[in-house]
C-alpha cells in the first residue's frame, strides 16, 4: 500500500469517527447501556389463567399499578394444615399472567411480597414458596420462606414477607413480548410429629377480621433495543 493510500485512509477513518459512525452487530437487538428516553407506556393484563389444588374456584382479579411496577395477586381459603391427609398437607397453584407491553421493553421480577397466617405445635416445620418463570419455560428465581417449630411452637401470627432476587437474574427475552408465569407453594413438614397441629394460610387476620392475602409481585423495566 502507497503512503498515499495510507494517508487516504486515515482521513476516512478520522471523518467516519467525527461524523459518530460505528460498526454495530448486524443481527439481534441489542441492550443500550446508560440513560435512555423511551416511555415505556401502558401495560396491560391480557389474561389471567390459574391451575393447581392452592388456587381459587374463580380466576383471581389481578392487576398493575398504575406505575407498571407492580403485579397484585389476591389469594383466599389458600392453605394447609396437619395432622391431614398428604393433598391437604401440601398446596400449590400456578397464575400465568398475559402481559401485553410496548415491544422494545424487557421486565424483571425483582422481588415479592407476600402475606399470610401461621401457627404451628412443637415438632413441624412450615414453608412457603414462590417461583416464577417467564413464558417460554425460560426460568429466573425462586424463593423459601421457612418457619421452624421443631423445638418451640409457634403462636398464632400474621406475617408479611419480602424476597429478593440475587442479582444477575435474567430479563424477560429482548424483542418478544412474554407473560409470567408465577408458581406459589405451601407444605408443612410433620415427620418429627406426626400428631401435631399446624396451619399456614394465605390469609390476614386482623382481629377477628379476616382479609385476601395479596401477592405483589414487583416489576423492573428496561429499554433493550
Amino acid at each position: 500500500m502507497t503512503s498515499a493510500s495510507c494517508l487516504l485512509m486515515i482521513v476516512m477513518f478520522a471523518a467516519m469517527a467525527a461524523a459518530g459512525v460505528h460498526n454495530v452487530e448486524a443481527a439481534g437487538p441489542r441492550r443500550l447501556l446508560g440513560p435512555v428516553t423511551v416511555t415505556l407506556g401502558a401495560v396491560k393484563i391480557r389474561k389471567v389463567t390459574v391451575a393447581g389444588s392452592g388456587c381459587p374456584y374463580e380466576t383471581p382479579l389481578v392487576s398493575i399499578s398504575a406505575d407498571n411496577q407492580a403485579v397484585t395477586i389476591p389469594f383466599l381459603d389458600y392453605q394447609v394444615a396437619v395432622p391431614a391427609a398428604l393433598k391437604d398437607r401440601q398446596k400449590s397453584c400456578i397464575i400465568t399472567v398475559d402481559l401485553d407491553y410496548p415491544a422494545g421493553w424487557t421486565y424483571v421480577a425483582s422481588k415479592w411480597t407476600y402475606q399470610g397466617w401461621v401457627e404451628l405445635q412443637k415438632g413441624l416445620v412450615a414453608y412457603q414458596s414462590a417461583k416464577y418463570y417467564y413464558q417460554g419455560g425460560q426460568p429466573a428465581c425462586e424463593r423459601i420462606a421457612k418457619w421452624d417449630a421443631l423445638k418451640k411452637p409457634i403462636a398464632g401470627r400474621s406475617y408479611t414477607i419480602q424476597e429478593v432476587c440475587p442479582e444477575g437474574i435474567s430479563f424477560s427475552p429482548c424483542g418478544e413480548v412474554r407473560g409470567l408465569n408465577i408458581l406459589t407453594r405451601m407444605w408443612i413438614d410433620n415427620k418429627k410429629n406426626y400428631n401435631a397441629e399446624g396451619v399456614i394460610k394465605a390469609e390476614v387476620i386482623d382481629g377477628e377480621v379476616k382479609s385476601w392475602n395479596l401477592f405483589v409481585v414487583h416489576l423492573y423495566w428496561q429499554w433493550c433495543y
